[in-house]
C-alpha cells in the first residue's frame, strides 16, 4: 500500500497539483526521502493516516455484511479469472464462457496498459471554470497510473526498521 502510494503522488501532474494547492507533494527525486514522508503521513497519527487505516477500519466493520465483498489486490492478481467469477456470483449475474473471458481480459493488467489512455482521470464534474480543460489535463502522468501490477514489489524498497513501523501500526490498528 505504501509503495503505491509514494508512486501515485509523484504521478499526479503539475496541472492537478496547480488546481489542489500543491497537493500532492512532488517527488524529492530520491526515493528514501519520499518513502520516509509517504510513510509518516500514512501511519494513523499523520496526515493522510485515515486514507488508508481509517477507510479499511471503516469497511472491516461492515464486511460480513450480504451486500458487501471485500476483495483482497493480491487475491485478485493471483486468481483474477477466479475474482470475477466470485463478483459474478456475488452480484447475481451469470456470465457466458465468452463473457467471462472478456471480462477477465478486459481486467488484466495487458489490457490496461494497452488502453492507459482510458485510465488517466479526468475532474468531469469540476466547475472551476477556466482553470481545467477537460480535453488536455489530466489527474496523472501518462505510464504512471498502470504500472507493473505486482504484488508486495514495494516492500523491498523500504528499509527493515520502517516496513517494522507500518506493520506495527496495522497490527495495533487492525
Amino acid at each position: 500500500v505504501l509503495a503505491s502510494l509514494v508512486n501515485f503522488f509523484s504521478g499526479h501532474t503539475d496541472d492537478f497539483r496547480r488546481l489542489w494547492g500543491g497537493f500532492p507533494p512532488r517527488s524529492t527525486g530520491r526515493w528514501e526521502v519520499d518513502a520516509e514522508r509517504r510513510l509518516q503521513e500514512g501511519l494513523p497519527d499523520g496526515i493522510l493516516g485515515k486514507f488508508y487505516f481509517g477507510y479499511v477500519q471503516e469497511w472491516w466493520k461492515l464486511r460480513h455484511e450480504p451486500n458487501v465483498l471485500l476483495l483482497h489486490y493480491s487475491d485478485i492478481r493471483k486468481d483474477l479469472a477466479g475474482t470475477i467469477t466470485n463478483i459474478a456470483s456475488f452480484v447475481g449475474v451469470t456470465l457466458t464462457e465468452s463473457e467471462h473471458a472478456k471480462v477477465t481480459k478486459r481486467c488484466s493488467i495487458a489490457h490496461m496498459k494497452q488502453n492507459e489512455h482510458m485510465f488517466l482521470g479526468t475532474l468531469p464534474l469540476n466547475l472551476d471554470k477556466g482553470m481545467w480543460d477537460q480535453g488536455t489535463m489530466r489527474l496523472i502522468s501518462p505510464k504512471e497510473m498502470i504500472r507493473t501490477g505486482q504484488v508486495n514489489k514495494g516492500r523491498g524498497l523500504f528499509t527493515a526498521e520502517q516496513v517494522e513501523r507500518w506493520e506495527r501500526a496495522e497490527q495495533e490498528v487492525f
